[in-house]
C-alpha cells in the first residue's frame, strides 16, 4: 500500500512490482513453498514443464510476465528512489491489516530488503 498511497502508483502495478520478491521471501517457509509448488503449474504450465515447480519458478514467471507486458519492473521505473526505500519499509510495517495475513513474519529489515530488490 505505501507504494500507491505515497507515490501514486496504481495498486495492480505496485503488486506486480513486489510480487516476485514477496513470493521468493515467503518461499523459504515450507508451508508457503508447498502452496507455491502447487500453484506454479496452474499459473505457468509451460515454464513449470521446463523448470519444475517452486516459489522461485513462480516468482520468475511473474517477473517475466511484467517484462512481456512491458510494464515497469522495478521501483526506480515508477519514480521511487533508493532514498525512499527506508520510508517505504517503515510505512509498510504500519499496514496492520495485511502483515498478519502474510505466511511469513515480516520485520522492518525484511521489508527494506524486499524494497531494495
Amino acid at each position: 500500500y505505501p507504494i500507491g498511497s505515497h507515490f501514486h502508483v496504481p495498486h495492480g502495478l505496485s503488486n506486480s512490482l513486489m510480487l516476485p520478491h514477496v513470493l521468493r521471501f515467503n518461499g523459504f517457509l515450507p508451508s508457503a513453498a508447498e502452496l507455491y509448488r502447487d500453484l506454479t503449474p496452474i499459473v505457468f504450465p509451460k515454464l513449470s514443464a521446463i523448470r519444475g515447480n517452486s516459489a522461485e519458478v513462480l516468482a520468475d514467471g511473474y517477473a517475466q510476465l511484467s517484462v512481456d507486458l512491458r510494464i515497469p519492473t522495478n521501483l526506480k521505473e515508477v519514480g521511487i528512489k533508493n532514498t525512499d526505500l527506508q520510508f517505504l519499509a517503515v510505512e509498510a510495517m504500519k499496514v496492520d491489516r495485511l502483515m498478519p495475513n502474510n505466511p511469513r513474519e515480516v520485520k522492518l529489515e525484511d521489508a527494506l530488503e524486499l524494497y531494495t530488490q
